[in-house]
């Protein structure tokens, strides 16, 4: 069975409700369900990244490795460089310039080249796609990024509703903005994502609050007219890309934030 195009991968990253056929290929396919894992860590790193990024200037043997993992020639292999002309980060470049890197032909006798090469064409499309809709550019490769913000204290203990899950949430000031700090271990394989839910006692009101990472971690903001009086419940959920914006009913951990 042919492989999920790149572009598929990208858009399913992105969380577009893809055509069954896809959904139910990359459930099956492990080369593909580790492409879409891979498209989402880069999408994780350029959505953390709220804060300025340096931009900052790779060693020389940071390109060789590429080559090396990609079996790509490295015939004229001059690393690229950073220089006064290159772009400042946040600037949209007015065109797009074609850069052309040649396979090796050593790798063309069998799938795998192909497939890593495929693999990272799909990295830097979902990264493109990001930093189109974000108004923003992303070097994928080197950025001296800072920590995300943090919210200091300690976290309470949520319920584990999967035996394996140990969860812990607190809630309170970073940066200047009222925060959900929380982090979530021994999550379930899925090929979907974990959302982040604000309930109220009851647990028939809800507020989305965003996504795990896809380390299980997360610092979401929350706006201040949301009563946390009234919304002391925070809940994570495994959620499919099907399009509902409903909760799944399928909670991983539950329970009440430290207060911080």
């Amino acid at each position: 069975m042919p492989h999920s195009d790149l572009d598929e991968l990208a858009m399913l990253a992105l969380g577009d409700v893809p055509p069954p056929s896809v959904a139910a290929h990359v459930r099956d396919c492990t080369e593909c369900a580790a492409e879409l894992s891979d498209l989402r860590r880069v999408l994780d790193v350029g959505r953390s990244a709220a804060e300025p990024l340096e931009l900052v200037e790779p060693p020389p043997e940071v390109w060789s490795g590429i080559c090396a993992e990609l079996e790509l020639s490295s015939r004229g292999g001059d690393s690229p460089t950073l220089d006064e002309d290159s772009p400042a980060y946040g600037s949209r470049p007015s065109s797009v310039e074609a850069v052309s890197i040649a396979p090796d032909r050593k790798a063309e006798g069998d799938g795998s080249g192909r497939r890593r090469w495929r693999s990272a064409l799909a990295l830097a499309a979902a990264a493109a796609l990001l930093g189109a809709a974000a108004g923003s550019g992303l070097t994928w490769w080197a950025v001296d990024r800072q920590e995300s913000s943090t919210v200091a204290g300690t976290s309470r203990a949520l319920d584990p509703l999967l035996p394996s899950a140990l969860g812990s949430a607190r809630m309170g000031d970073a940066a200047g903005q009222r925060k959900l700090d929380i982090k979530v271990e021994g999550l379930p394989k899925t090929t979907g994502y974990f959302e982040v839910w604000l309930m109220d006692r009851s647990h028939k009101k809800l507020i989305s609050m965003g996504v795990l990472g896809a380390d299980g971690h997360a610092v979401l903001p929350v706006p201040d007219n949301v009563d946390l009086a009234e919304y002391p419940i925070v809940d994570v959920s495994v959620q499919e890309f099907n399009g509902s914006p409903e909760h799944s009913g399928n909670s991983v951990v539950r329970g009440a934030f430290a207060s911080t």
